[in-house]
């Protein structure tokens, strides 16, 4: 997938309400995983204009991500919120990645783990960044070997 090549539909969306949609249908997926989970959603309404499917993709492959590759047994999100920005925070406790893997986590068909079990194609981080950026946003990962890893996504709230 190539975003310049995708056609988006931005619109205005509550991101809290959204999330929590998107949420509700992981929660089987965790439990049956054995994953323990926290969700931080505001209450608030929260108002930005994304395309409601990209975001759900966005979240799924990084959800996806987690459930598949860390071999952790907790997650969170969290969504903090300003007048500029949303915060989008999913940590996980799992395995880590490795600083020198780290970088090139969102390149195309990278797979910082070539033996392990459950193969990836190694598209879904690279896809979320592309997601990203068509929203004018940022991803960053910090992660910490043994201990696990830190997604970050900002969003403009432009309206």
């Amino acid at each position: 997938m190539d975003s310049k090549e995708q056609v988006f539909h931005f619109d205005i969306f509550d991101l809290n309400e959204l999330s929590r949609n998107i949420i509700s249908d992981w929660i089987p997926v965790l439990e049956s995983s054995h994953f323990e989970y926290e969700f931080d959603i505001p209450e608030i309404e929260y108002f930005l204009r994304i395309d409601a499917n990209a975001y759900t993709r966005i979240i799924n492959n990084l959800l996806q991500n987690i459930i598949t590759h860390s071999s952790g047994n907790k997650m969170t999100l969290r969504i903090f919120e300003n007048k500029e920005q949303a915060q989008i925070i999913i940590t996980d406790n799992g395995k880590g990645i490795s600083s020198d893997n780290l970088p090139h986590i969102f390149e195309r068909l990278y797979q910082c783990d070539h033996s392990r079990a459950s193969k990836g194609n190694g598209l879904g981080l690279a896809i979320a960044k592309e997601l990203i950026n068509a929203h004018k946003g940022n991803i960053t990962a910090n992660s910490t070997p043994g201990m696990g890893t830190e997604f970050t996504i900002l969003l403009p709230k432009a309206l």
